[in-house]
C-alpha cells in the first residue's frame, strides 16, 4: 500500500461524506503514524525508470487499469524488495513487461 492509497481513501470518504470530521481526523493521524514506524520507499529515477519501460509496452485499458500496481511494484524493485500481494494475476502480468535484467521477487498475502 502507497501513502497516497492511504491518504486518498480516507480524502475520499470525507468527500462524499461517509465519513465525520473526528473520523476524517483520527484515521490521517493513523496513517501520519504508521510512516513514522515503517520504513517509506521513495518512488525514486530507478523507480521512474522501471514503471515508464513498462508503461509504456501497456495498451491504453492496461495503463488505466494497472498504473497503481505499477508503482509499487517498480518501486519495490527498484530497492531490490520484493513484493507481498493479493494480487497476483496483475502482479505476474505487470512482470511479464520487466527490463531484461530485472525480475519480481513475489509472495502471496492471504488474511
Amino acid at each position: 500500500m502507497t501513502i497516497f492509497e492511504a491518504r486518498w481513501g480516507v480524502e475520499k470518504e470525507f468527500s462524499r461524506d461517509n465519513i465525520k470530521e473526528d473520523e476524517y481526523k483520527i484515521y490521517i493521524a493513523r496513517i501520519e503514524e504508521l510512516t513514522l514506524q515503517h520504513l517509506i520507499l521513495p518512488f525514486n529515477e530507478k523507480a521512474a525508470e522501471i514503471a515508464s519501460f513498462i508503461y509504456a509496452r501497456l495498451g491504453k485499458s492496461d495503463q488505466n487499469k494497472h498504473w497503481e500496481d505499477l508503482f509499487v511494484m517498480a518501486t519495490a524493485i527498484a530497492h531490490n524488495h520484493g513484493l507481498i500481494t493479493q494480487n497476483v494475476k496483475d502482479s505476474k502480468f505487470l512482470a511479464n513487461y520487466l527490463p531484461e535484467g530485472r525480475s519480481l521477487r513475489l509472495a502471496v498475502w492471504k488474511p
